[in-house]
């Protein structure tokens, strides 16, 4: 029976998957997330000043999800938003954040709406809530970042004390399982809150079949794209903007993806 119902969920997902054509939505939230997350790097640089992780302590974070080439074009741009900081460039980079960012919750909102066959918003509401959302998500994003920037500084105080038990060697993958925590969060939050307004909405199975693989798809794609010497042949210098939007483009569709998971649920019950 288990095994049944596993696979009627799993063709309830792949309906769902081509009738709301979820790889083009996935296109259409990879632009948007591509216009945020430039903007995104300039406001936490500057939000977080002095907390604002090392050269390499950020490498090391970034290595965790993004692939490698992208990882070397963000540390470039980042030595350039150092030389470059001005009040001009935080108030477009505000701006430009803002008005993209709520635009990637409204194409979430819409396509897993339409998995459920009714939208929470729609209208003017819906313009309202995607800009206090996405406020709230890149709030969120900030506090994150600045968690795992000073959980290095805690376990080191930690260490101290406990000498004996090593804890701070063991924080690249006390990192990573935190990460994991913040994206199961960060699914879970979306997914209530783009369902309709009824308690039975399931949403941790999802979430947890969305962080599980974007966590393997990070993996995966980075030792992919580390291993093969021949894609910038074809993009050149614009192999790695290519390979991080490749990155977003996958990561857009298991967003949508662990949302067709609880809808699938959902109707099976």
């Amino acid at each position: 029976m288990r095994i049944k119902y596993l696979q009627s969920v799993c063709r309830a997902v792949g309906r769902l998957y081509t009738a709301h054509r979820l790889p083009i939505a996935a296109a259409g939230l990879t632009y948007f997330l591509t216009l945020s997350f430039f903007p995104l790097l300039i406001c936490l640089q500057i939000m977080l000043s002095t907390l604002f992780p090392a050269t390499e302590e950020l490498r090391e974070m970034l290595t965790l999800l993004l692939p490698q080439a992208s990882v070397s074009t963000v540390m470039e741009y980042l030595r350039y938003v150092t030389a470059n900081q001005s009040n001009a460039m935080a108030v477009v980079a505000l701006t430009v954040l803002a008005t993209s960012s709520s635009a990637a919750f409204r194409t979430i909102s819409r396509v897993i709406g339409d998995m459920y066959r009714r939208r929470r918003y729609s209208g003017f509401a819906a313009l309202v809530f995607s800009f206090c959302i996405s406020l709230v998500f890149l709030t969120a994003i900030y506090f994150a970042l600045i968690l795992i920037t000073t959980g290095k500084w805690f376990l080191d105080y930690v260490d101290r004390y406990f000498y004996y038990a090593n804890i701070s060697d063991s924080w690249r993958w006390a990192r990573f399982a935190l990460l994991g925590l913040l994206l199961f969060c960060m699914f879970t939050a979306v997914y209530r809150i783009t369902a309709p307004r009824r308690a039975a909405v399931r949403c941790l199975p999802g979430a947890l079949c969305a962080t599980a693989a974007l966590l393997l798809l990070s993996i995966l794609f980075s030792a992919i794209i580390g291993a093969s010497a021949r894609y910038p042949l074809i993009y050149g210098s614009l192999a790695s903007i290519i390979a991080l939007m490749l990155w977003l483009y996958f990561a857009g569709t298991i967003l949508f993806l662990g949302a067709a998971v609880n809808v699938a649920m959902e109707r099976k019950v």
